[in-house]
């Protein structure tokens, strides 16, 4: 049983996709034959939303998806209400902070969660030149030219642009987001103009 995870809106829906044209029943948020594509089951608890009531099985291999944390962060505000509630349930997040400070505390501790049972973690953004290492893991010999034409807009919500320096101005947590998204790859977040 495979889990592709990450937080939610790192674009598990269209990770999804991807896996599902190689013909692998990794279901979006659900759980298919092969497992699932499903940012809520990264951790291992019990509760799970309602809407995703049935249980977590132990997955054989663990892949950690991330994406642009300044992207995920703005379009986590836009969460409801009732997955806010579980996602404070599961995380310490300060609830006094704005939507921002709180989706920016969510990003940092849900990634580090995941990370500990991950066997590996991939930006989406860097998924051609990762392609081999991807598709190996997942048993699959295949092309990544097959899944150009799946839009990575997919599940995409419109939402404004954030700096860093939103993201310091949102919680003290700032420069431990910034390092967790610099030991990810994204550079950019050791500089204060971006």
């Amino acid at each position: 049983m495979i889990l592709i995870t990450g937080c939610g809106r790192s674009g598990t829906k269209y990770i999804s996709k991807v896996v599902q044209t190689f013909g692998l029943d990794l279901v979006h948020e659900g759980l298919g034959t092969d497992g699932s594509v499903s940012w809520h089951r990264g951790l291992k608890t019990s509760g799970y939303p309602k809407k995703y009531a049935q249980l977590r099985p132990d997955f054989d291999l663990i892949l950690h998806q991330v994406r642009n944390p300044l992207d995920v962060i703005i379009s986590f505000t836009t969460a409801t209400e009732d997955t806010w509630e579980w996602v404070r349930s599961k995380v310490r997040i300060n609830t006094k902070l704005s939507k921002l400070g709180q989706a920016a505390e969510y990003w940092y501790y849900w990634n580090r969660l995941i990370e500990k049972s991950a066997n590996w973690t991939y930006r989406i953004e860097n998924l051609e030149n990762e392609w081999k290492t991807f598709t190996s893991f997942l048993g699959l010999s295949a092309s990544y030219s097959k899944i150009k034409a799946i839009s990575t807009k997919t599940n995409s919500r419109e939402h404004p642009k954030i700096t860093w320096k939103d993201i310091d101005g949102a919680t003290r947590l700032s420069s431990k987001i910034r390092w967790l998204a610099c030991h990810y790859g994204y550079k950019k977040a050791e500089k204060y103009d971006t």
